[in-house]
């Protein structure tokens, strides 16, 4: 049995710019906020709720945040656009002017499109088999993995010595400091940064992914 079936989304809420999904007898549930016309935030969280209920990572037209943070949900100084939602068969979709995102009810497993003139164009897509670390079947902690094409280039993850292009590289995101760093072979270094960019040569077009998540973690883009 393939194991994101045990995972069915249906809607639970639909309330402006925040959309919640739950998957009947488990305690997962799923939210989508349309923050801006080209982006779209996907939050996982347990009936419990979070363990961190505030960041420090998220200031919108802001020059800092108040020392206490903000609230995960908050969409407070987004601009929220207009969007559309609309359920198929087998998917959600969520659409603005610039991006569209096809939900599949079996393992939320999402496909990106971009506005490409008069035609959606698919620059990411989630893992054909199971994307999310729902219950430890993928091992311990929280996971994510993509579909990965071989002529893509990441960028970013903070400070790093290296190549720019970190492509067919492994690097783990830990707050702690570098000591006896070597430039060519160690990793981390102090700056850790959940966020990279995916560009794909031959559209020439780049898109960002940003974990809002202060814990340790791995970031294998080929490896």
């Amino acid at each position: 049995m393939n194991i994101q079936q045990r995972y069915s989304f249906t809607v639970a809420t639909k309330h402006d710019a925040h959309i919640e999904f739950s998957a009947p007898n488990t305690d997962i549930k799923a939210h989508v906020f349309v923050l801006e016309p080209k982006i779209i935030r996907v939050l996982f969280e347990k009936e419990s709720g979070l363990e961190l209920e505030r960041t420090w990572s998220i200031a919108p037209g802001l020059n800092d945040l108040p020392y206490e943070g903000r609230e995960r949900k908050s969409t407070e100084h987004f601009s929220c656009p207009r969007y559309d939602f609309r359920e198929t068969e087998d998917a959600y979709v969520v659409e603005t002017e610039m991006v569209k995102a096809t939900i599949k009810k079996e393992g939320f497993r999402i496909t990106w499109h971009r506005r490409d003139k008069d035609k959606w164009t698919c620059f990411a897509q989630d893992r054909d088999t199971q994307a999310y670390n729902f219950k430890g079947e993928l091992g311990t902690g929280i996971k994510h993995y993509l579909k990965r094409d071989i002529r893509e280039r990441y960028y970013g993850l903070g400070e790093r010595t290296g190549t720019l292009n970190r492509h067919h590289g492994r690097f783990r995101n830990v707050t702690i400091d570098a000591m006896g760093y070597d430039a060519e072979h160690s990793d981390p270094l102090y700056k850790h940064i959940p966020f990279y960019i995916t560009h794909q040569p031959e559209s020439a077009f780049s898109y960002g992914l940003f974990y809002d998540n202060l814990a340790p973690g791995y970031f294998d883009l080929g490896k």
